[in-house]
């Protein structure tokens, strides 16, 4: 019987996949999307360089892990184990995959959930509430790009990611709040391009119908205040900020408190 894993889980979505279908032949299409999984999907192996405390020292391991994935039509869902290493390489990962897309005009909505989830590409069974979460936030959002569920923003899992790979910005939604953390793959667009993605963006946001054009504008607009707030992590942080580094063991000490205060209530 499949065990339940605890993960960090993504779904990517690509915008406006049935009117591709229609206005393009589906080998062009297919073309497209076997392109865009080489590129990204079967880049699978990621390392990451970290301290790891043994008895009372810290020692610098390199962690390898591999990107499980599985595709559904135009979604795709991506994970890895939810272990102390694992976040900030998935995450540079979800960022290259919108950047990868974006330069063949593909455009891609992202979500990212954690949690227990039963991920079994043998039987094709794929269970648990980082999902339902991924799923419900990607269809919620108003933008191209990527965005944290809340289950996401747990601190010691923030903690673990660059601040590089983080910014905080009032994530357009269709409907309700959200939590406003996203990847800063604009960044990643800028290290690998030279320039800001926003001139992209408006410029096939042009060539969009009028009721998916401003998705195209959100993310341009996010994409300028990206680079225009490059350095956030190393300005003193506003009293109202969701974000705020801090070393990765006290944060994670302060969160087992809490929940131990908590259980201790209830």
């Amino acid at each position: 019987m499949t065990s339940e894993q605890t993960v960090l889980l993504a779904e990517f979505d690509i915008l406006g996949f049935s009117r591709r279908v229609r206005d393009s032949s589906l080998r062009d299409v297919r073309e497209t999307y076997d392109l865009l999984r080489k590129r990204t999907i079967q880049r699978y192996e990621l390392s990451s360089f970290d301290l790891l405390p043994v008895d009372q020292y810290r020692v610098p391991a390199l962690l390898r892990l591999d990107v499980e994935s599985v595709v559904f039509s135009d979604s795709v869902f991506a994970w890895v184990p939810l272990k102390r290493g694992f976040a900030n390489p998935f995450i540079r990962w979800c960022c290259d995959f919108v950047c990868e897309a974006l330069t063949m005009d593909v455009p891609i909505r992202g979500a990212i959930a954690a949690g227990e989830a039963i991920l079994d590409k043998d039987t094709d069974t794929y269970l648990g509430n980082p999902i339902l979460d991924a799923h419900e936030l990607e269809g919620n959002l108003e933008w191209l790009g990527l965005a944290f569920s809340h289950q996401a923003t747990w601190p010691p899992l923030i903690a673990d990611i660059a601040p590089q790979l983080l910014m905080e910005y009032p994530i357009p939604v269709k409907k309700g709040k959200q939590t406003p953390v996203s990847p800063d793959w604009p960044r990643v667009w800028r290290d690998c391009h030279g320039e800001c993605p926003s001139g992209k963006l408006r410029s096939l946001a042009l060539q969009q119908p009028e009721e998916v054009r401003r998705y195209y504008l959100n993310a341009a607009a996010f994409a300028e205040h990206s680079m225009q707030n490059s350095n956030w992590f190393n300005e003193a942080n506003s009293e109202n900020a969701v974000l705020r580094m801090r070393p990765y063991n006290e944060v994670r000490e302060e969160t087992l408190r809490a929940e131990q205060k908590r259980r201790e209530k209830g």
